[in-house]
């Protein structure tokens, strides 16, 4: 009797601990991809490349998406041509001085379901010490339960980042840089271990 009750408990235990996990899943911080496009003097010239994260995981309720927080590696950014002095520049002071804040952290705050599978958010995304909320939508995507795709877009003065900004200052068009920065973001979550 003893034996069946300690199975029982073990059992009991294993199922409480994956219910549990369910709640908190963590992001896969190697299919996780952040995508980012800036262009200089008025879409002319492009410049894109990637963002790697540090650690996220997204909160669920009921199976529903209710929250979830992420912090991205800023020294982790490149530009797509692996141009390094563009590379270091948007590393320097002109733009995420990233040896002084070398995370960026987003924290969803509201969540509103639009349809089963698009979700509009609200979060905090902190980047160089400055907090500013932004609202985008987010995306199961169809062809797995377990990825969410973003792609929204952000005006970079809003966190000090000023750096060839007509809004600022006064600049030849061709030193024009956009002060919007496009960002596609997908989110993968980690293989369940139960």
């Amino acid at each position: 009797m003893k034996n069946v009750l300690k199975t029982m408990l073990m059992l009991l235990l294993i199922n409480f601990t994956c219910l549990s996990a369910q709640e908190k899943k963590p992001i896969d911080i190697v299919d996780s991809k952040i995508s980012w496009l800036g262009s200089k003097s008025f879409d002319i010239v492009e410049h894109s490349g990637s963002i790697k994260f540090k650690r996220g995981e997204l909160l669920f309720k009921n199976s529903l998406l209710v929250g979830g927080e992420f912090i991205v590696d800023m020294n982790s950014i490149i530009d797509s041509k692996y141009n390094s002095l563009l590379t270091n520049h948007l590393k320097g002071g002109d733009f995420f001085n990233t040896e002084k804040f070398p995370f960026a952290y987003l924290v969803i705050t509201e969540v509103n379901y639009k349809s089963k599978s698009k979700i509009s958010l609200k979060a905090d995304l902190i980047i160089k010490g400055i907090t500013n909320s932004i609202d985008f939508d987010i995306e199961e995507q169809p062809v797995s339960e377990t990825d969410y795709r973003a792609v929204f877009s952000i005006d970079r003065t809003k966190w000090g980042i000023r750096y060839g900004s007509k809004s600022f200052f006064e600049i030849l068009e061709d030193r024009v840089i956009s002060d919007i920065i496009k960002l596609n973001v997908l989110l993968s979550l980690a293989k369940d271990k139960c």
